[in-house]
């Protein structure tokens, strides 16, 4: 069906422009591994877990390891398991920026290093 065009109107925005199977953002499809709107969803849950963490990256204290912890076990919780290593990875690389933006604050760096390691532990036991 390559090189047939859509003339359907949604939301008052013609996509005559859009080949059919294209991916345009709000299709049913186009994504690997799911739906436009799944891959949003997952987005989103990875963006929760990395709001807990920042602040408590910043504030570096070791009572928070917990709670970081627990917002990483949470993100594992509700992503299917064939997409919990990638969910991990995006969280770590937020992570290690943060940690890389605390320059020589060793407190921040060594929680950021204990979350990595935690999360390092989680993806490894991964089957």
């Amino acid at each position: 069906m390559a090189g047939v065009r859509s003339t359907r109107v949604r939301r008052g925005i013609a996509r005559s422009d859009l080949v059919v199977g294209q991916f345009d953002g709000d299709s049913l499809g186009g994504l690997e591994n799911g739906t436009g709107r799944e891959h949003i969803r997952r987005m989103e849950n990875v963006h929760k877990c990395t709001s807990v963490l920042r602040p408590l990256i910043a504030e570096a204290k070791t009572n928070g390891i917990p709670l970081a912890e627990n917002a990483i076990n949470e993100l594992v919780a509700v992503t299917p398991a064939p997409l919990q290593r990638d969910a991990l990875e995006s969280v770590r690389s937020v992570v290690k920026a943060h940690r890389d933006a605390a320059g020589s604050s060793s407190s921040q760096c060594d929680f950021a290093d204990t979350v990595n390691d935690y999360i390092e532990k989680l993806v490894r036991s991964l089957v």
